[in-house]
């Protein structure tokens, strides 16, 4: 029995006289298919990769972060107890009093944005919540109290959600997209 691809008749892997190619052009197969690209496939991916990241570092902002005695606080909490203590000042007293009660609603804003098809402006504001949490998540690990497993959550899903972020926005625009 003659093999197709071996009799000359150009199969898979091998030219009309049914030798095969030296060398291939970068993103070509044998039959001078393209292939596609891994970029497009991580394009693909990453809107729900990023939702899902997201979902999980809001969601961590509502677990304990910090415990005092018998009381345990959300990161909610610890901003609004810090602010009302004053035991931060400044930019950061600014920014936990004013900025951090938005991050779900800022979270959501990026979700709303992957689902409609948004993957640019999702993405800016999912990178803007991974970056708010991380360094809220930093400057509670540097507190004077017993830290509680959401800090750890909420830096570790941050640093996800902000590689993740990065990765997409490396991979550059994805195809054209067609306005209605």
């Amino acid at each position: 029995m003659v093999d197709g691809s071996r009799s000359g008749r150009g199969g898979a892997g091998y030219d009309a006289r049914g030798r095969r190619p030296a060398r291939l052009a970068a993103g070509e197969t044998a039959d001078g298919e393209q292939v596609e690209a891994t970029a497009s496939s991580v394009r693909a991916g990453a809107p729900w990769i990023i939702g899902v990241l997201l979902a999980l570092t809001v969601a961590a902002t509502f677990v304990p972060w910090l415990q005092t005695g018998e009381t345990r606080r959300d990161s909610y909490a610890v901003a609004r107890s810090a602010t009302q203590l004053d035991v931060v000042d400044g930019a950061a007293a600014t920014a936990a009093r004013r900025v951090w009660p938005f991050v779900p609603f800022l979270g959501c804003l990026s979700l709303l944005a992957l689902v409609l098809d948004r993957i640019r402006l999702g993405t800016a504001l999912a990178a803007a919540v991974g970056v708010l949490v991380v360094l809220f998540a930093v400057t509670v690990s540097n507190a004077p109290r017993n830290l509680a497993w959401g800090a750890t959550a909420g830096l570790v899903l941050g640093l996800a959600l902000l590689a993740t972020t990065a990765v997409t926005a490396s991979t550059g625009p994805g195809p054209a997209r067609r306005e209605p």
